[in-house]
C-alpha cells in the first residue's frame, strides 16, 4: 500500500488529482475486505504501482473526467444474481 500511496501522491499537481485520490482511498478500503471488490481493488492498485507515471497522466487526460466509478453495488448484485442463476440452472450436455 505504501508504493500505491507514493504513486498517487506523484499525481498531486494533476487537475484530476482530487477525484483520482478519492477513488484511490476507496480502493485502499476495499482492498482490506474480501471477495470480488477486494480482488478488483488489489488489481487496480497493482496496475497503478507498475504503470509509468506518464502513462497514468495520459490516461487521466483521456479518460479521467468520466471513468472514476468504483465497482458499483448494482453491478455487484447483478453479477451475484447471474452466478446464482448459473449455479441453479440445469446442466446441458
Amino acid at each position: 500500500m505504501r508504493l500505491f500511496g507514493k504513486k498517487i501522491k506523484l499525481l498531486e499537481s494533476h487537475a484530476q488529482y482530487s477525484k483520482f485520490s478519492e477513488y484511490a482511498e476507496k480502493m485502499i478500503i476495499l482492498n482490506q475486505g474480501a471477495g470480488y471488490q477486494a480482488m478488483a481493488a488489489n488489481d487496480f492498485m497493482k496496475k497503478i504501482i507498475v504503470t509509468p507515471i506518464d502513462d497514468i497522466r495520459g490516461w487521466l487526460e483521456e479518460h479521467g473526467k468520466s471513468e472514476f466509478e468504483p465497482v458499483s453495488q448494482d453491478w455487484q448484485e447483478g453479477k451475484a444474481e447471474k452466478q446464482k442463476n448459473k449455479a441453479n440452472s440445469p446442466k446441458v450436455r
